[in-house]
């Protein structure tokens, strides 16, 4: 999870700056001494870490700047408490210094660092990571998160601060396997794990919801075949030990849902943020499939009467490996494969609302639950000389924010895309009149199947016909823009969605009108996603898909596009 700050002037001194001239600064950048105070501004904050089912927690983990009363700044060798004064929300706040606070010297880029908690004997070093031992109340749970940006460079015009978790994210999902009907009232802890720093070896975790339970740990790894899980169930105390080492990195998040049987624990299922695969090959961690399930998996085709069928998907190992059937099974020739599925279940991130539609008589999923996502097997345009851009609005203005989310790892895709809308709908009777055409990559990706209107939202005269086989089916999402997150799990899955995506262009007859427009994302284009960028109101994320890495861009630039639906 990540906090994004903005470190403007004081809103009063932005106003002097506009009334001063050129002339009036000193010519090579300086600034007079003592006259511009640093103020932070802090927007934006993620709340991709928050527990699926639990109340709002009012804290850094879940987002929120409640709580937090100070951090330390850091400018230069000096380092000052900054008071927090958080918004009526606690999603944004504003961090401040009364008396003696730092200054901007010049106009010149500043490095700056800052840190929360901090050590009142000794606020000029950022403390050492040591979490609670107990962490099963809320409370203790909380304090043990650990938030710092480090050695930024911010400008004068458009300062932003990005603080990252110090600490790693874990959660355990229980599962009654065979010899339980219930794993209720079960003691979940992590074992074996390092005491550096004065951290406990030990942590006993916080039941966030149902049988969901969570802790924070310092940066580690925890060695292959040691015990990490225990679980206190009844009389019986069960482990999970991985066959591969644990690598748990500051800032990720490390979901486990687990079986409790008769005979200990088995991993049914595993998602580890941004962790590399270890390569285990111990098939007893396994989820494993026969071809016969019924439920969504990694690489199943998807349909355009909203079926899915087997994609090949046979064991996927606790460190995230996958194992492919040798031959990997084909779609189906009297269906029409229009994407393939790239994650199963709700992402925790996701806190998209699918029971509203995107247009008035678009589709959506009745009762919300989220079965998995699927991606597109073409971009929404014709070639290179179609590409879109994120915003274009009327009087060519493109500096205008939509509240769509800034975190570049949650999968708010579908929440963004209900922005545009409200967005619209505030200002469409406005002298300027914004309309959904004026944020073509959004459109161009609602209307995949259906589109009528070219980049520029003029009559397409039927050059999009070709999408028509494609539209989304009813009981989804519809097609979206996804974000920045979402894009970039779909690069990480790289050789297992082109490999599929591959196999539905050779099963499409030659005289299909998409045929030559199926294949993998471009490697050398940069995709648009649907989060902005807390960098200022005209900056959105582009991903690159050939190496994962996002780059904030003005919304005017253009850029392929690429949809995603939930099903």
């Amino acid at each position: 999870m990540r906090h994004r700050l903005f470190i403007p002037a004081a809103t009063a001194l932005l106003f002097a700056l506009a009334a001063c001239t050129q002339d009036e600064l000193a010519g090579d950048n300086r600034l007079p001494e003592g006259e511009y105070p640093v103020f932070i501004r802090a927007t934006g904050l993620s709340v991709e870490a928050t527990p699926q089912a639990a109340p709002s927690t009012r804290a850094t983990v879940d987002g929120d700047w409640q709580g937090v009363t100070s951090v330390a700044l850091k400018l230069g060798d000096a380092v000052k408490e900054y008071t927090v004064t958080a918004s009526t929300d606690f999603k944004s706040a504003t961090l401040s210094r009364e008396n003696d606070p730092h200054y901007w010297t010049s106009r010149n880029p500043i490095t700056v660092s800052a840190w929360w908690p901090f050590d009142n004997a000794d606020i000029t070093q950022m403390p050492a990571v040591k979490v609670a031992e107990d962490q099963s109340k809320l409370a203790d749970f909380q304090n043990s998160d650990f938030i710092s940006a480090e050695n930024q460079t911010v400008k004068f015009d458009a300062p932003t601060l990005e603080f990252n978790h110090r600490t790693a994210r874990v959660a355990i999902e229980l599962k009654p396997g065979t010899g339980f009907t219930s794993v209720d009232g079960a003691t979940v802890s992590l074992v074996s794990l390092s005491a550096d720093n004065g951290n406990p070896t030990v942590i006993k975790t916080y039941n966030a919801s149902g049988n969901t339970y969570e802790a924070l740990t310092a940066p580690q790894t925890v060695a292959a075949g040691d015990p990490f899980i225990r679980v206190e169930l009844g009389s019986g105390i069960f482990y999970f030990r991985p066959q591969s080492n644990v690598v748990l990195e500051a800032g990720s998040r490390y979901k486990y849902t687990v079986k409790v049987n008769a005979t200990g624990l088995t991993l049914d299922g595993c998602t580890i943020g941004y962790w590399t695969d270890g390569g285990s090959e111990d098939v007893r961690i396994t989820i494993s499939y026969d071809g016969s399930e019924t439920e969504a998996k990694i690489g199943d085709y998807y349909y355009a009467d909203g079926t899915w069928s087997d994609g090949g998907l046979r064991k996927l190992y606790a460190d995230g490996k996958m194992e492919w059937a040798e031959t990997t099974p084909q779609p189906m020739n009297d269906k029409t494969c229009i994407g393939i599925v790239f994650y199963t279940g709700r992402h925790e991130t996701d806190r998209s609302d699918y029971t509203k539609p995107l247009s008035e008589d678009g589709p959506t999923i009745p009762n919300g639950k989220v079965n998995g996502y699927v991606v597109a097997l073409t971009d929404v345009h014709n070639g290179s000389s179609d590409r879109l851009r994120w915003e274009y609005g009327p009087g060519n203005v493109y500096n205008k924010a939509i509240d769509a989310s800034t975190s570049k790892r949650d999968w708010q895709g579908y929440s963004n895309s209900l922005k545009f809308h409200e967005f619209v709908n505030k200002n469409e009777n406005k002298e300027t009149g914004w309309e959904m055409k004026h944020f073509p990559a959004a459109l161009a990706c609602e209307t995949y199947g259906n589109r009528t209107t070219d980049r520029d939202g003029n009559p397409a005269n039927g050059k999009y016909d070709w999408q028509k086989p494609l539209a989304a089916p009813g009981n989804t999402s519809g097609w979206f823009l996804p974000s920045c997150g979402q894009l970039q799990y779909l690069y990480k899955n790289r050789s297992v969605l082109s490999a599929r995506m591959t196999d539905v262009k050779n099963s499409t007859p030659t005289d299909c009108s998409y045929k030559d427009e199926i294949g993998w994302f471009s490697t050398s284009g940069f995709y648009w996603s649907s989060t902005e960028s807390s960098y200022g109101p005209d900056f959105a994320w582009r991903v690159d898909l050939g190496n994962d890495r996002g780059y904030r861009s003005t919304k005017s630039y253009t850029g392929s596009v690429r949809t995603v639906l939930a099903f």
